[in-house]
């Protein structure tokens, strides 16, 4: 256990709010603190030195606001500071609510942090074909910190889309959430995360999908920073024939910091991972882009790809990138890319010969460039939606931006 003085005073209240006895997580929470540079897994996203004041556990109650992404007929759920405030009246069939635990430790203590410090895991299951989108809101207002946990069940054979909006108000706030997917054979998930925040929240959002024989979980990822992101993604292939992509873009300004870190195993012989994730940075921007792909002696023809790119709008922009492969078959397909470097000048000024302004043709640019991480999402209204949320953002670097 580390003397008390090494703590920050958030870590000493976030420890004492934990159960007194019989706590693993608090036990290693007391052992360890919180993640720092001195993690490797964290050295780009230092939590403990975000997080230094003390802050109380968040109120329950927020204000009213629109979604930050408006669905079709979505089966909604808002998590207000953390507590589940509101929920549908009845559920459509094939669709349950309950409650779950006595769930395994991850490796990482945030998620397991927050599954003990959640009102409860919330379990969604599913079954057959689901027409309807599930919106899950996670709105975060005030100074103090909350956590979340959900888990959403796919049994044999079922369909269902999920959008995690992470919306907030203003202040200085934390927010921890854990997510569990657990895919059935042959089932398929269509997962989307939308993510924007002020400039002094933290956020670590962090999720686990565990995918049985032939399912398919997809995931698409558009997030706008905030004083310290982490999305985090972990995915296990134990079942042949298993599929996942994982796509997402990030967009940052002024100091806004958001980490893509993705995780993903090959237990079994013929599974298929396909990542892409877009970065768009100005001023003074960080971000991060971890990703792995750890492959079994016994994962034989295994197809993994992995490719990150981000285009750099400022010389103060900064972003940091670890892509990773470790393969122990030898009948694969695995590679993995990386850039990193600003907007091609032949083609701006190609597009200014042809009466377009400086602004336009960049934002024109950056908006093809950003459109590939989308082009999975089989809702054409719901990719309309992300399309005009990236050109306001594009809008604002214009106007100038936040510096």
């Amino acid at each position: 256990m580390r003397p008390n003085h090494q703590f920050t005073e958030f870590e000493k209240a976030l420890i004492a709010s934990m159960p007194a006895e019989g706590s693993e997580v608090g036990t290693i929470l007391s052992d360890t603190g919180l993640p720092s540079r001195r993690d490797e897994r964290w050295k780009w996203t230092d939590v403990r030195a975000a997080l230094r004041e003390e802050k109380q556990p968040s109120v329950q109650s927020v204000s009213s606001r629109a979604p930050l992404l408006a669905l079709d007929q979505p089966i909604e759920f808002l998590f207000a500071n953390g507590h589940l405030s509101q929920a549908p009246a009845s559920l459509p069939d094939g669709v349950t609510l309950s409650r779950g635990g006595g769930y395994p430790l991850f490796r990482e203590n945030l998620p397991n942090i927050a599954t003990e410090k959640a009102e409860a895991t919330y379990v969604l299951t599913v079954s057959g074909k689901l027409d309807r989108p599930i919106h899950l809101r996670f709105l975060s207002e005030g100074s103090g910190m909350h956590h979340t946990s959900v888990q959403v069940v796919l049994e044999e054979g079922a369909e269902a889309s999920v959008v995690e909006s992470l919306e907030g108000g203003e202040d200085a706030w934390f927010a921890n959430g854990v997510m569990r997917f657990t895919l059935a054979k042959g089932a398929s998930l269509e997962r989307l995360i939308l993510q924007q925040a002020n400039d002094d929240a933290v956020q670590v959002h962090f999720a686990m999908a565990n995918l049985a024989a032939e399912a398919n979980f997809t995931q698409g990822t558009l997030g706008f920073g905030s004083k310290l992101c982490r999305l985090e993604t972990q995915v296990l292939h134990e079942g042949e024939g298993a599929r996942a992509v994982l796509n997402g873009a990030y967009l940052l300004s002024g100091r806004r910091h958001l980490d893509n870190t993705t995780d993903v195993g090959h237990t079994v012989p013929g599974c298929v991972t396909e990542e892409l994730y877009k970065g768009v940075l100005a001023d003074k921007g960080r971000g991060v882009f971890q990703g792995r792909f750890y492959v079994a002696k016994d994962a034989q023809q295994t197809d993994a790809r992995m490719a990150h790119n981000a285009l750099l709008l400022s010389d103060e922009a900064e972003v940091d990138a670890k892509p990773e492969l470790m393969i122990y078959a030898d009948d694969v397909q695995c590679a993995h890319g990386n850039t990193a470097g600003a907007l091609d000048t032949e083609a701006l000024f190609y597009m200014r010969q042809r009466g377009l302004t400086e602004a336009q043709a960049r934002a024109m640019l950056v908006q093809a460039f950003v459109a590939e991480a989308f082009e999975h999402i089989s809702d054409d209204d719901v990719k309309a939606r992300l399309t005009a949320l990236i050109e306001t953002w594009l809008d604002q670097q214009t106007d100038g931006g936040t510096r």
